[in-house]
Parts: C-alpha cells; sequence; structure tokens
C-alpha cells in the first residue's frame, strides 16, 4: 500500500515499523495506522491521516455493512477512527483495493474512484466507500 500511495500522492510512504511484525530501529514514537508519509516518520511533519490497512483471504461481504453493526468493516473503522482524519484501505484475493473513510475528501486525495456514501448498520452512520482500480 505505501508504494501505491506514493505512486498516487508524489509523496513518500512508508510501513510504520511497529505495523504488523515489523521490526524498529526508530525512536519509540507512537505513529497511527499501518503507514505514514516518510516525512511524518522522520519528524520533519506531523500525521494527520490514519492509513488502516487491511487484507484478507476470502471476500468481505459488502451488503453486511448495511444492515449489521457488528461487520469486520465496522470493526477496521474502530480501529482507524481518531482525531484526525482516517481511512480504511482493505482488499481480499484478486479484488480491487477499496477505500472506507468518513468525509469523502480523503478519499479522493488519495485517488479513489467511484465513491459512493455508505448508511452502516442500524445506527445510520454514515461513510464513503472508493476502489482503486
Amino acid at each position: 500500500m505505501a508504494n501505491k500511495l506514493t505512486r498516487i500522492t508524489g509523496e513518500k510512504w512508508v510501513r510504520v515499523p511497529q505495523s504488523g511484525a515489523m521490526a524498529t530501529n526508530y525512536k519509540l514514537q507512537q505513529f497511527l495506522g499501518d503507514v505514514v508519509k516518510l516525512k511524518v516518520l522522520n519528524g520533519e511533519a506531523k500525521q494527520d491521516l490514519v492509513v488502516e490497512c487491511k487484507s484478507v483471504k476470502n471476500p468481505v461481504n459488502i451488503q453486511d455493512i448495511y444492515y449489521r453493526n457488528d461487520n469486520i468493516i465496522t470493526k477496521w473503522i474502530k480501529q482507524a477512527k481518531c482525531s484526525m482524519d482516517w481511512v480504511v484501505v482493505f482488499k481480499w484475493n484478486r479484488s480491487v483495493v477499496f477505500g472506507v473513510s468518513d468525509k469523502k475528501e480523503v478519499l479522493f486525495d488519495l485517488g479513489f474512484k467511484a465513491i459512493r456514501c455508505l448508511i452502516i448498520g442500524t445506527k445510520k452512520i454514515k461513510y464513503f466507500i472508493g476502489m482503486w482500480y
């Protein structure tokens, strides 16, 4: 995902050292999400976007997000949500990459297409979903 974000935005993105099983040689800084801009990692800029990346083997049932509050995407959103802008980027085997955020501008800025509004679960929470093709 970091390489794709680098190509789309023109800024260098890198995987967060604490993300997954990655070891760290960096000072113990707290970064949110799985990838950040290199200038954030180097301490040259403040983090202003949380990018949470998920890759699963089996297809995510997109229809579940309309009717259930306990679906996998809602759990991922809870992991990413904070006081700054956020996006959950996900895919399954041989699928396009999807992005979900509460702000469609975040998806546009990251190069997502076919952005649609979603009303998720019985609580009727509004999010936007887009695709990278």
